[in-house]
């Protein structure tokens, strides 16, 4: 293909036919042209032809001698010239002619053209004439090929056109075969494209017949009936181009509307443009404003306010509003708070140089005038120079200043304010109270607007009474206390010895002056004290509190004292304490500091803390419910020697049920029944033997004689995949035991095996990991690891699974890519979906839908069990339920065990069959070891057993949070309180790698020390619902009581003893805020966790749920809380304020770790 022509591309116009050349090309078929040739080579001379020969060899007649002269003009090269080659018209007519739409044969007359009509190859030199005369014979005939060709010769063409074929066809031959010359003619790129314009039909060419023209049609006609294999070609060629411009035209408007479609879009770019550059004048006039307001935006939590909950304690004046997630209080961004208090109904805040307060109740000056209801926060004169401590009751407020001075306002109607009588506040300070006409009484109600310093701890040099610096200050509703810095408590205001006795002034009365709510209804009546009086019984007092109408406060011996309103703290309805009574049990707890809520207490008391020597490790110990209590852990000085020994192996000692050889093999349907009904649940714990089988009464002769049948059938069935002696010799965990006696004689006997390793623990303190619940387990085993091991929920039919269990070879039938699997004896992981069920999901009623779920599983575990199947491991994929246990009637027919599994277990499971070829499965019931493991311990000597818990499923998402490997507290039965703690997974791993070897005993060993933290334990009791003791769902609060509200007619759990919040006891808490049903917990790392009663959105967690366990508010979790404050429907924080430099760097340190967060994994909960 030439580089110069190949491209080119000709119009209609350009390959038109002459005029005087058209009868030829239209009248004179080939043939003809075929017979002229012959005639030429018979002329005695050359090609050449001069007019006279050119008249003759046409032989047209004297009739068209002016024809044959505008012919013989036409063909001439120069306007000189004497004669023309009469091979230019012959080449040029067998190409243009319209008498034939066959190309090759076209092609194949131009070669006889050239040469002997027989001659079946082509010369050099025939070649090159075939060109020239077609090329400058198509110059000629046509209108406009002569001007496209007008910058080459014919030379040129012919002379690339002869190199392309030969180097196409035959390079080193002297001839080449006309037939490859034809087919070469057809495919060149060049060649072919010209023939197509003269191929009647193709395309290409323009002189396709018009519909409906007749002289086109009698033309036709006269070709049809002279070549009709000729006709035929060229209609369908006709038809082919039709579709094709057809298509084109379809191409062409697509072509157009995209067209269109792209200039409107770059209209609209340009558009947007313009649109941009306009906004651009329009950002720049705003852009200081924006960058001032960012300045400002990145200082919000710097020393900023955040509430959430409802009420106007929000802050955002809103009276009605619920906010579920902590938000800063709009009014005080850049405030830079310093402390806060609330009480039911306000709020109290101070900076290093002015104090806030907003809500109701509390008389607040605020510019010239005094306001009783405050919607968003205000500033107010405190008049403290240095302020300590803050206090609010519902109308009345407390202000306590670094030197023990303590300042009070608001209401004096119940005396609360401490300032006494109107003539002996004048008297004292020369102040006056002012007076408010209450609309609901009609009656004048005196308050302070402005602090005054309390006179009675002032002290008077005319009376030699000396000033009573005071450490600590409380408030209740209606009443106040404080507590001196010798350790006496003083308290002042409503305190009705009739009633709820929260002054702990017991039954005395003569102090006290008489007052009414509503002086026209005696019954209204209550006792108050206006001045402060010393509470008797109480000294050396170190911490005090109140909320609503209850007080207690702590002694320095840990003694915790407790008066007033008890409401549902006790279980029932009983009597206030007028004086303090001594909360029996708790000084063994060491308390430092302590909560109050309306009906729950929350305390913070010392814990034990394991310290490994010569390093800073510190890990934290909670220690088990019957073990030694904190005072003998302080005894402990000595250093110790800790031994960590990892018992991960389980018991397989056979029982025997194992061993059914020994059983009758016909054995008694009464008997049967009596050992294993399958009418009844498999975890009752009153009926589990130690190889897990769960036996009851039969409730029905019926019921007994299909049970006695099942029985049968499943005795035959698992004989063949009990695991042998010697394959659990080769279990992994027995593999580093092969020296043991209890594997040697094959016994295997779990203590056993216990004293065997463990006989070198006398005088040590031992650290194992805590043994794993007791439950069914299925473990995936390769020939020298476990390599998964899950915990499922079982059904009825596992009633019979031992502690040895079913050992045989497993199978993912979740995406079965074969039929032909080994199903027989076989353990199967299936998984049940909505697909599953026996009927459709719109006829599932909340009823009946557990029974049509069993019905639905039963109907897929029968069918595998008559495959064969041994086990089925099913997990449960519906709706997001939960697995649970499965009850399958006898009638049914199955007996195969079945243990359900959630999806992120099935997960696992299949991970792990992906990872790791040629596995087998054990399903086995295990017992909880770790009662004898501690028992095996201390009986062979061990000082104590420190407990590891178990590694969790995910890391906690923040630092601080909540973990499921937090330690937990070990509630098992004891023997004589030995030493028996549980530690963190985290610290646990921490002692570990503290560790060294040790060749004489083959132990890790540590070097570690007791020591004994003042705080630590969080203790909670009391009212325990809506989860305001943080101890966890009820369900699983097993040492809570039952009580009974008679006012409601309703029962409630409740604990006299306190008890431990395991979730927070090691998290470092410095500060505990009780509202009336929720708490907060603040950390010393600036973590604030919060739970109880939600209902109004008080825990910050983004809804309006009860939260039974402190969980972490994670809103808050990149903030550092300094303070933490609660009332009965909000919560309160305040985060740390820092100079500008500090704070900035801050906000990128959280910028990074937000970052860093957000390319985290998402965590999802699954079980073990």
């Amino acid at each position: 293909m030439g580089s110069h022509y190949s491209t080119l591309r000709y119009d209609a116009t350009q390959v038109c036919i002459r005029p005087q050349f058209l009868p030829f090309t239209q009248c004179v078929p080939m043939a003809e042209i075929a017979a002229l040739a012959e005639k030429l080579r018979l002329l005695p001379t050359t090609a050449f032809l001069s007019l006279d020969e050119f008249r003759s060899w046409l032989h047209m007649g004297s009739t068209f001698d002016v024809y044959t002269l505008y012919l013989f003009e036409s063909l001439k090269t120069t306007r000189e010239s004497k004669k023309v080659y009469a091979m230019e018209l012959l080449c040029a007519l067998a190409v243009c002619t319209s008498t034939s739409s066959s190309a090759p044969a076209k092609v194949d007359l131009l070669c006889s053209l050239c040469t002997h009509p027989g001659a079946r190859t082509l010369s050099e030199s025939d070649i090159a004439i075939l060109l020239l005369s077609t090329i400058n014979g198509l110059r000629k005939l046509t209108t406009g090929l002569d001007a496209a060709w007008q910058h080459h010769s014919a030379r040129d063409l012919g002379k690339e056109l002869l190199a392309d074929a030969w180097q196409s066809l035959e390079k080193d031959a002297s001839t080449i075969a006309r037939d490859d010359f034809v087919v070469w003619c057809l495919q060149h790129k060049t060649t072919s494209y010209i023939l197509r314009h003269f191929i009647p039909g193709d395309i290409l060419n323009p002189s396709l017949p018009l519909a409906g023209d007749r002289q086109q049609a009698l033309y036709a006609s006269i070709l049809a009936s002279l070549s009709p294999d000729d006709a035929e070609r060229a209609a369908e060629l006709a038809k082919m181009a039709a579709s094709t411009k057809i298509q084109a035209i379809y191409k062409g408007r697509l072509a157009q509307r995209s067209f269109t479609r792209q200039r409107d879009e770059r209209l609209a770019l340009r558009h947007a443009a313009a649109q941009t550059i306009q906004a651009y004048a329009k950002k720049q006039k705003t852009a200081q404003q924006l960058m001032a307001r960012a300045v400002f935006e990145r200082t919000a939590y710097n020393g900023a306010v955040l509430t959430f909950g409802a009420g106007l304690s929000l802050g955002n004046g809103h009276v009605n509003s619920l906010q579920t997630a902590p938000k800063i209080v709009p009014r005080l961004q850049g405030a830079k708070s310093l402390r806060i208090t609330v009480s039911s109904s306000t709020t109290l805040l101070t900076t290093a140089t002015e104090g806030f307060a907003w809500g109701h109740g509390l008389p607040l000056r605020i510019g010239d005038g005094t306001q009783l209801v405050t919607k968003v926060p205000s500033a107010i004169a405190l008049n403290v120079a240095i302020v300590q401590q803050l206090a609010l009751g519902v109308s009345h407020c407390l202000v306590l200043d670094r030197i023990g001075r303590v300042f009070s306002w608001g209401f004096n109607d119940h005396g609360q304010t401490g300032h006494g009588p109107s003539d002996v506040l004048e008297a004292r300070t020369g102040a006056r109270y002012a007076t408010y006409l209450d609309p609901r009484l009609g009656e004048d109600v005196e308050y302070l607007d402005t602090p005054l310093p309390l006179a009675y701890f002032a002290g008077r040099d005319a009376q030699a009474a000396e000033a009573i610096p005071i450490a600590a200050i409380a408030c209740g509703d209606f009443f106040s206390l404080a507590l001196s810095r010798d350790g006496a408590v003083y308290s002042w205001g409503e305190g009705n010895f009739m009633f709820d006795g929260q002054l702990g002034h017991g039954t005395a009365s003569d102090h006290l002056a008489v007052g009414f709510v509503d002086r026209r209804q005696r019954q209204s009546a209550f006792t108050f004290a206006s001045e402060p009086k010393a509470v008797a019984n109480l000294q050396d007092i170190v911490a005090i509190g109140c909320k609503g109408n209850r007080s207690a406060a702590l002694a320095r011996d840990h003694q915790l004292y407790e008066w007033g309103s008890w409401g549902r703290m006790l279980g029932t309805e009983l009597p206030p304490a007028y004086a303090p009574q001594i909360k029996h049990g708790t000084q063994q707890y060491a308390l430092a500091s302590f909560a109050l809520g309306h009906e729950h207490t929350i305390a913070d008391g010392a814990s034990v803390w394991l310290c490994l020597l010569h390093t800073p490790l510190e890990c934290f110990v909670l220690l088990a419910q019957h073990a030694r209590g904190v005072d003998h852990i302080r005894a402990l000085v000595a250093p110790m020697d800790l031994a960590i020994v990892d018992l991960t192996f389980d018991d397989y000692a056979a029982s025997p049920e194992d061993d059914w050889g020994s059983l009758s093999p016909e054995t008694s349907e009464a008997s049967i029944a009596g050992e294993s009904p399958w009418v009844s649940s498999p975890l009752d714990t009153s009926s589990v033997t130690d190889d897990g089988a769960h036996l009851a009464r039969s409730p029905s002769a019926i019921h007994s004689s299909i049970n006695a049948l099942l029985h049968k059938l499943w005795r035959t069935r698992c004989q063949e995949v009990q695991p042998t002696v010697a394959q659990f010799q080769q279990h992994p965990s027995l593999l580093p035991l092969r020296w043991c006696r209890a594997v040697k004689d094959e016994s295997l006997d779990y203590k056993a095996l216990l004293r065997e390793v463990l006989t070198d623990i006398g005088g040590r303190l031992l650290l194992t990991s805590v043994a794993p619940p007791e439950g069914f387990y299925l473990e995936l085993l390769t020939q020298d690891a476990i390599l998964l091991e899950l915990r499922g929920i079982p059904s009825n039919t596992c009633r019979m699974v031992t502690k040895r269990g079913l050992w045989t070879h497993f199978l993912d039938l979740t995406d079965m890519t074969s039929t032909e699997l080994p199903l027989d004896n076989s353990i199967v992981l299936v998984r049940f979906t909505e697909a599953d069920l026996v009927v459709k999901v719109q006829h599932l009623r909340e009823e009946t839908i557990v029974e049509l779920v069993t019905a639905s599983i039963a109907q897929k575990a029968l069918t595998l069990q008559e495959y064969g199947v041994i086990s089925i491991v099913l997990a449960l994929d519906f709706h997001a339920s939960m697995p649970f246990e499965l009850m399958l009637p006898g009638d049914l027919g199955v007996y195969i065990p079945i243990l359900m599994i959630d999806v992120d277990q099935c997960s696992r499971l299949q991970a792990a069959l992906v990872a790791q070829k040629d596995v087998t499965a054990r399903l086995f019931f295990r017992p909880d070891h770790t009662p004898t493991i501690l028992a095996t311990a201390l009986e062979l000597g061990a000082t104590g057993v420190i407990l590891q818990q178990r590694a969790p499923v995910h890391a906690p998402t923040f630092e601080g949070d909540v973990s499921c490997g937090d330690a937990t507290i070990y509630r098992g039965p004891l023997a004589a309180s030995p030493l028996v703690g549980t530690v963190s997974y985290a610290h646990g791993s921490a002692l570990r790698r503290g560790a060294h070897y040790d060749d004489a005993t083959n132990l890790l060993m540590a070097k570690v020390q007791f020591c004994v933290r003042p705080y630590g334990n969080i203790y909670a009791w009391g009212c325990a619902a809506n989860g305001r003791l943080g101890l966890g769902p009820i369900a699983d609060a097993i040492d809570l009581d039952d009580g009974y509200d008679a006012m409601t007619e309703t029962t409630y759990r409740w604990t006299l003893e306190p008890k431990v919040v395991t979730a927070l006891s090691g998290r470092d808490v410095v500060e505990i805020a009780a509202g009336g049903s929720h708490t907060l917990a603040r950390t010393r790392q600036g973590r604030v966790f919060s739970w109880g009663r939600g209902a109004h959105g008080q825990l910050g967690h983004h809804d309006t749920h009860d939260v039974w366990t402190p969980t972490l508010i994670r809103r808050l979790a990149y903030e550092n809380i300094v303070a933490v404050a609660a009332n009965d429907t909000s919560s309160t924080v305040l985060c740390e304020a820092l100079d500008d430099v500090a704070y900035e760097q801050r906000r990128k340190e959280i910028a990074l770790l937000k970052a860093a967060h957000a390319k985290l994994p998402r965590r999802h909960h699954s079980t073990l």
